[in-house]
């Protein structure tokens, strides 16, 4: 059994607000698990065009960096991309570290995007564009990408044509009940 636990776009951080989520964040954020684990679709029927799976990864031993997972969430993301008509995000190694540092920045606090400012400098983007989603939860790639096309502020992330690189880092952090659950910063350049 898999749980979503939170997911949160730029600008919808805890107390701060969003475009979408200003006086709703929590409403929407658990409304979101409700629909996630109802295994509904939003905007029509049938099933996602990129394969989803319906059984979570086994989590590892608490970890500060977990690869695997990243690339296959990176990977999964990319699948929607494509589905939606889009050229997939490039690797990039700038924003990579970046990404991990944020996702282990978050175990055991709770979800707050950061200023990206410092990313776009040090990548070489003063006046690009740049993002991030965020995840904490257990499931697996498939399950999670789709909870962030359920989500419009995530979803206009990801299908953000203006973003043309991206990096994902992902940690696990355990829970109060002795299980862990992945935590996960998606950043997106444009």
């Amino acid at each position: 059994m898999w749980r979503l636990t939170g997911l949160l776009p730029v600008g919808a951080e805890s107390g701060k607000g969003g475009p979408i989520m200003k006086k709703t964040g929590k409403a929407l954020c658990l409304g979101l698990a409700a629909l996630f684990l109802g295994g509904c679709t939003i905007g029509g029927v049938g099933s996602p065009a990129y394969p989803v799976t319906t059984e979570p990864q086994p989590l590892p031993e608490p970890a500060t960096h977990d690869e695997a997972f990243a690339k296959q969430l990176f990977d999964a993301a990319n699948q929607a991309r494509i589905a939606a008509g889009l050229d997939p995000l490039q690797p990039s190694g700038c924003a990579e570290p970046y990404a991990q540092q944020r996702a282990e920045a978050l175990v055991g606090r709770p979800l707050e995007h950061d200023s990206l400012i410092a990313l776009n400098q040090a990548c070489g983007l003063a006046g690009g564009v740049s993002g991030e989603n965020l995840l904490r939860g257990i499931g697996n790639p498939g399950e999670f990408v789709q909870a962030w096309l359920d989500s419009p502020t995530h979803r206009m992330n990801l299908l953000n044509p203006q973003f043309v690189h991206g990096a994902m880092g992902c940690t696990s952090e355990p829970t109060a009940d002795g299980e862990y659950r992945w935590l996960c910063s998606h950043l997106f350049l444009g």
